[in-house]
């Protein structure tokens, strides 16, 4: 499975026919978009943010698969393919996309923009307290500083 999906943007419009924002479709059950591509039940959404120059994680989620979009903000995604081998995704606004990663995949989010990032988060397997499916995730050696930016 791939690692992302470019999102078409789409204009919305007001009454008039002028062009009043975008629409981005980010999972669509009819399309077998996001999680309904995994022939799975949507069972949590949520959003997270990442300040300015933070990276969150790494983690490792065993159970849980997650397709992220960034809303607001340009955010570098880092996927651990092998034990030295990374494949880096950026998504912004501006370059909508959805970033695949799959259960058992360690990986990381890492906000290169100048503002504060938000990200979506669908999911097919949800949050529980009880069992946070959250792993340590040992030697993931990435060179975080040769992450750029995707507008200047």
């Amino acid at each position: 499975m791939t690692t992302h999906r470019d999102l078409p943007t789409i204009p919305t419009r007001d009454k008039e026919s002028r062009v009043n924002g975008y629409l981005f479709p980010i999972a669509n059950q009819f399309e077998g978009t996001g999680p309904f591509s995994l022939g799975k039940p949507v069972q949590q959404v949520y959003a997270t943010t990442i300040l300015p120059g933070a990276i969150k994680g790494p983690h490792l989620h065993l159970r849980r698969s997650g397709f992220f979009t960034p809303l607001v903000g340009e955010v570098a995604f880092v996927i651990r393919r092998g034990p030295t081998d990374f494949d880096v995704q950026y998504a912004s606004r501006a370059k909508p996309r959805t970033i695949y990663v799959p259960a058992g995949v360690p990986s990381a989010m890492v906000n290169v923009g100048e503002g504060e990032a938000v990200v979506l988060n669908v999911v097919e397997s949800a949050w529980r307290p009880e069992d946070p499916d959250d792993e340590p995730v040992p030697d993931f050696r990435f060179d975080f500083s040769t992450l750029k930016r995707i507008t200047s």
